[in-house]
């Protein structure tokens, strides 16, 4: 991978080419084609891996402002007629770059260019690799028999042919990006759909569930990924989404003396995302050269070994502590014995472990530059987002001052399964009637866990027959190498 200040380099020299007029002054295919490719990569490197280094440079916003601002360069090209009109070539590659890089619009985009040139190489390859992807992560599955609520669920029942039903895809989205499908349950349903770890400016199969008549609900909590689907057609976003719905009503355990600073939450089989060694180089900076601190997180033996051995090559076996694989239910009960939370992801779309601790009552830090993290959220009640380099020593005046922080009162007046449910539902509502629909009956209350997400396990029943009938659907328009039931 090409360092940030290449890649940012790349991204420059495309906008000097485009501000120039001279990005065609050659029409050379291959030649354009390898330049898409080399702004794709720098675009996932900076967005997906380097976004401390972009953050710390020209901005987390930046890569999006520099298509943004030059999108009209390209439309005009391929909406160019009488005396305007340009080459075939031209129309052709500009519509290419509005396909295949993240410009306003670039789902319908791809599909225009998808119906105008459907042997053009890098459709073929792009819808080709999307294809292989969904299998892979398929058949990769250990699990290979799952209850639809396992992954999605009724929020609203259809009351054709006056009233849609709600439908929640929480998980396994890829299993409903197939044209047929979907053309079949927008008969039925309005989809709210909520990525596991967002968008993040990707041209993915995610864009499928913008094709319809209907607009679909996307949550992702991140303002980066609101911002892109806003620009999109057909496409509702709110940052409303999973960790938003955590059960507010448990009983949590008392809160003790406390054993450890810091808690760390996040699994161990994505130590590269969730910067679980990032973690250990900011306890042996001088801030927090005395610090203790618990890791929790699920994964396999090989990747929690792996994690031991960091540990033990950085001296910190008598400061760290790891627990594995805990029910989510003996979580609180941990986070009981500490002082204040880190999270310290690259992306993730509305993180669980985040709201866990201001439902805990202990104030956190994270870094600024994560994605799908709704920044709003902390406060000077909750904890602070702070950039890379002064995540030690906030951490330390976080660890310091804990007593200065009421992160679950905050949690209790904004969030959590009663509030964020109430919340979707007027977004619902208003998208229900912004297209011309009845809306009579809300949705019925959300949490973020388990395999059913209802807060009312009742609800499991009483949307009995609409499982039912999903599970036929699915059946007769997909085919997918698991095994789905409704029990």
């Amino acid at each position: 991978m090409l360092s940030a200040t290449q890649n940012i380099a790349t991204i420059m020299a495309f906008a000097d080419q485009v501000d120039t007029d001279r990005l065609f002054d050659s029409l050379d295919g291959t030649e354009l084609i390898h330049q898409r490719v080399q702004l794709n990569d720098a675009l996932r490197a900076l967005l997906l891996w380097q976004r401390p280094e972009l953050e710390n440079d020209k901005g987390l916003d930046w890569p999006y402002r520099v298509f943004r601002e030059r999108a009209a360069f390209f439309t005009r090209m391929v909406n160019a007629t009488g005396s305007e009109t340009q080459s075939p070539e031209v129309k052709k590659e500009a519509l290419l770059f509005l396909a295949l890089l993240p410009f306003p619009d670039q789902w319908q985009w791809f599909r225009k260019a998808c119906r105008a040139y459907p042997k053009a190489p890098e459709l073929m390859a792009q819808l080709a690799s999307e294809t292989g992807k969904i299998s892979r992560k398929l058949n990769k599955k250990k699990q290979k028999q799952y209850k639809l609520r396992h992954f999605c669920q009724v929020l609203k029942k259809p009351r054709l042919p006056e009233e849609k039903g709600v439908l929640r895809i929480f998980a396994l989205p890829y299993i409903f990006a197939d044209g047929d499908l979907l053309n079949e349950l927008r008969r039925f349903y309005i989809l709210y759909i909520e990525p596991p770890i967002g968008v993040a400016f990707r041209q993915t199969w995610l864009r499928r569930f913008s094709h319809g008549t209907d607009p679909c609900l996307f949550g992702v909590c991140g303002a980066e990924d609101a911002r892109f689907l806003s620009a999109q057609t057909n496409t509702w976003a709110t940052q409303l989404a999973h960790a938003e719905y955590l059960d507010e009503r448990i009983d949590l355990p008392p809160k003790t003396m406390p054993q450890y600073d810091i808690v760390f939450n996040g699994t161990f089989d994505e130590m590269d995302r969730k910067r679980h060694r990032r973690m250990l180089e900011l306890l042996q900076e001088s801030p927090l050269r005395h610090c203790t601190a618990v890791f929790l997180g699920r994964g396999s033996e090989d990747n929690i070994a792996a994690f031991n051995q960091m540990v033990r090559a950085k001296a910190l076996e008598g400061r760290v502590q790891v627990l594995t694989n805990l029910k989510r239910g003996e979580v609180p009960e941990i986070l009981a014995k500490c002082r204040m939370g880190v999270h310290l992801s690259l992306n993730e779309n509305g993180c669980r472990a985040i709201y866990e601790f201001m439902r805990s009552d202990i104030p956190q830090v994270v870094n600024s530059s994560m994605a799908g993290t709704n920044m709003d959220i902390f406060t000077p009640q909750t904890g602070l987002a702070v950039k890379e380099h002064a995540l030690a020593a906030t951490i330390r005046h976080v660890v310091d001052h804990t007593v200065d922080f009421a992160p679950r009162e905050w949690f209790l007046a904004n969030s959590g399964s009663t509030i964020a449910s109430r919340q979707v539902n007027g977004l619902l509502k208003n998208l229900f009637l912004h297209s011309g629909y009845v809306w009579r009956e809300d949705i019925v209350k959300m949490t973020s866990s388990g395999v059913s997400r209802y807060a009312d396990p009742n609800d499991i029943e009483r949307f009995r027959p609409q499982f039912i009938q999903l599970l036929d659907i699915i059946r007769g328009k997909t085919r997918i190498p698991i095994r789905l039931s409704v029990d």
